[in-house]
């Protein structure tokens, strides 16, 4: 699947390398890039991440196929608000964060009927480093990586990122066995320079 416009919301080291990704197997044409930092926006212009700079998360998701959501865990409910007016009928709408319970809690009080093309994603991959100048095609190959399909609809992430997330599998790479999964919905983060606890997810089993 060729992604004509690509969004990247949250244009650091994740969503930087996910962008570099597709364009390095010829699978994206133009990408357009919001950061809340300006900073952020030009470098990544300056770097050929994105080819566009916009001033707005609705700004940047308008028109595009796939959006992908790349910022601070605790910044997932606003971002997913801001966009969700503005989201095609067919986007495809992936997020990268490092937790999973409030991510979906997030989706669900916002996207109204994108819920079914939403994706949340954990690839368990990053670098010692953070920013958009550290972004590399490579990041996410051998990787491994969940997914968590908040509306059922398991397919989409195939078509949005398998080939940038690696290859193979249901959301491009293996997924985690049950355990990782059942720390993944109590909040804790898988990330190889150290994990975190964002808050344990009530009903999530042991």
């Amino acid at each position: 699947m060729r992604v004509e416009r690509l969004a990247i919301i949250g244009c650091g080291l994740m969503g930087g390398s996910f962008a570099l990704a597709l364009r390095s197997l010829d699978l994206v044409g133009t990408v357009a890039g919001y950061s809340a930092s300006a900073n952020t926006r030009a470098t990544a212009l300056a770097l050929g991440v994105i080819d566009e700079a916009c001033e707005s998360v609705a700004q940047a998701v308008t028109g595009a196929d796939v959006v992908l959501l790349a910022v601070p865990v605790q910044a997932t409910e606003v971002s997913l608000r801001a966009m969700a007016p503005h989201l095609g009928a067919q986007t495809l709408l992936m997020d990268v964060g490092s937790t999973k319970c409030d991510v979906v809690a997030a989706a669900r009080a916002t996207l109204g009927s994108a819920l079914s093309r939403f994706v949340p994603a954990h690839p368990i991959a990053g670098k010692e480093m953070a920013g958009v100048a550290h972004a590399e095609a490579a990041l996410y190959q051998a990787r491994p990586s969940d997914s968590h399909p908040a509306g059922g609809d398991r397919f989409c992430a195939r078509r949005a990122g398998a080939s940038a997330l690696g290859g193979g599998g249901e959301s491009g790479l293996p997924a985690q066995p049950r355990s990782a999964r059942r720390r993944l919905c109590r909040g804790e983060s898988f990330a190889p320079f150290g994990g975190f606890r964002a808050g344990q997810c009530r009903g999530a089993s042991a």
